[in-house]
C-alpha cells in the first residue's frame, strides 16, 4: 500500500480554520485513531499549541480532566499518521501507537465566549485562538506601530535638523573667513554625521539594516529621496 503524504502546513491552516475533527478525518482520509497521534506531533514540533487543540481528541486528557480508558483488554492499535515535518511534507510511517479516544459522559472542560469575535474558547485562555486578540487588553501589534510611528518621526527630524547644520556649516565657510572656513567645515562633518544617523533610523523604522541609510551620502539628496520612498520591508 503506497504511503501517505500530508502537508503540515495546510493541515495546521485546516485546524486553526476551525475544521471539526471529522471533517480533518475525512479530508486527509485519517481514523479516529490516527488524528490523535497526528495532533500529537504537531504539539512535538510546535506547530500548533495546546490552545488551539483544545477540546480536540488529541489534548481531551490533558488539558480537559479526561480520563484515558482502560487499554488493558484492548489489542494495541497501529496508524500510518505520517511523521509531520514543517518545510516538505509528512512521510507515512507504520506502527505508531495510537491514543484512545475519549470516554463518554466525563466532564468537559470550562469555555467562554471572546470579547472580541464572540467565539467559544477556554476559560483559562489568555488569547483568542480565532482572532488572535489578548484578552488582558494587550495589543501588541498596535504598541509596535505606534513604536515605529514615534521612531521615525524622530528620524525625519534628525534628518531635518542635519540638513540645516550642513547648509550653515556651507554658509560659514564661505563668509567667515579662514576661521569661518574652519569653524564652517566642524559644523559640516558634524552635520552630515547626525543626517547619516537620521536616515539610518530611518530606514530601520521600514525594515532594513541600518548600513543602508548610507544612501542618503548619494549627491543632490537623491539618496534621501529613494529612501523615502522605499517599501516597507
Amino acid at each position: 500500500m503506497a504511503k501517505k503524504r500530508i502537508n503540515a502546513r495546510e493541515f495546521v491552516e485546516d485546524v486553526r480554520s476551525e475544521l471539526s475533527d471529522l471533517d480533518l478525518m475525512l479530508k486527509y482520509e485519517l481514523n479516529e485513531d490516527d488524528l490523535p497521534v497526528l495532533f500529537e506531533k504537531l504539539l512535538a514540533v510546535k506547530m500548533l499549541t495546546e490552545n488551539e487543540l483544545r477540546g480536540r481528541l488529541s489534548t481531551v486528557s490533558r488539558t480537559s480532566g479526561y480520563s484515558a480508558p482502560d487499554a488493558s483488554n484492548r489489542e494495541p492499535a497501529t496508524s500510518s499518521v505520517p511523521e509531520p515535518t514543517p518545510a516538505t511534507g509528512m512521510p507515512a510511517q507504520p506502527g505508531l501507537q495510537s491514543t484512545p479516544a475519549p470516554q463518554r459522559g466525563q466532564r468537559q472542560a470550562k469555555t467562554q465566549a471572546c470579547p472580541f469575535c464572540s467565539k467559544e474558547i477556554p476559560d483559562e485562555a489568555v488569547r483568542c485562538r480565532h482572532c488572535r486578540a489578548w484578552l488582558d487588553g494587550r495589543d501588541v501589534g498596535l504598541d509596535s506601530d505606534i513604536a515605529a510611528s514615534a521612531d521615525r518621526s524622530h528620524a525625519v527630524k534628525v534628518i531635518a535638523k542635519g540638513i540645516a547644520g550642513m547648509l550653515v556649516g556651507v554658509i560659514m565657510q564661505l563668509l567667515g573667513g579662514k576661521v569661518g572656513l574652519f569653524l564652517g567645515t566642524l559644523v559640516f562633518l558634524a552635520s552630515t554625521a547626525y543626517y547619516v544617523w537620521g536616515c539610518c533610523v530611518y530606514v530601520s523604522t521600514k525594515g532594513y539594516h541600518l548600513s543602508v541609510g548610507l544612501l542618503g551620502l548619494v549627491p543632490c539628496f537623491i539618496g534621501l529621496i529613494i529612501l523615502f520612498v522605499m517599501p516597507e520591508k
